[in-house]
Formats: C-alpha cells, structure tokens, sequence
C-alpha cells in the first residue's frame, strides 16, 4: 500500500464500527459495496450502517448473493426500505441495487432475484 498511502487510510475496526465514525454523518457515498462476514446478522447489520451512507441515485452492492443467508438478509433489507429497490443479480454472486434520485418513479422490488451465473 506504500504507493498509495496519501490516498489510504487503514482502519482496523469492524464495518459496522467504521460506519458511525466517518465524518460527515449522512449520505457521501455514490457507491458502497458489502463483503464482510456472510452470516444473516453480519449481512442486515452492514446494509444498515452502510445503505444511509449512499448518495440518492448512487449503487447499493454487495458479493455472496448465491449464499443463502447473505440472499435472505438483502432481499430482508431491500424490503424493508420505504421505495422497494429491484435487487439485481450480477456476475460472480454480485448482487445490487441503485438508490433513487428526487423525481426517480417508484422502484420495484424483485422477488424472483435468484443465483445463477
């Protein structure tokens, strides 16, 4: 990392905790992507330190999607969100989904998002 390191930052801490401590609080982020433990807790618990973070119009993503619990916690979340994103499978188990923008019509959640490379 010595190359990049007036661009790197090493924190060592967990997702979650990181989280809570960047400043400014709120969305910054045009893309975020989850890829941390891969158990059903783990998973919710990083969409919700991380989903407020995503700037409206930006990318909500992640790995693991052909893992059960990793599947169940995201499609959970998205459901739970008040605009119902679609969940859209990717290659290589990637899953994601985009935030909507002011004036954006109304997503629709995809219950048959499924594995499937």
């Amino acid at each position: 990392l010595e190359p990049y390191q007036d661009r790197v930052a090493m924190f060592r801490m967990t997702s979650v905790e990181m989280a809570s401590h960047l400043v400014p609080a709120g969305p910054v982020f045009n893309f975020i992507f989850i890829d941390g433990q891969h158990t059903y807790e783990a998973v919710h618990a990083d969409l919700q330190a991380w989903h407020p973070r995503v700037l409206p119009g930006g990318i909500c993503g992640g790995h693991d999607f052909g893992l059960d619990c990793v599947r169940r916690a995201v499609l959970e979340f998205a459901y739970s969100l008040s605009y119902k994103p679609s969940v859209q499978q990717a290659h290589d188990g990637c899953w994601y989904w985009r935030v909507p923008a002011p004036g954006d019509t109304q997503l629709v959640y995809d219950t048959q998002a499924h594995h499937g490379d």
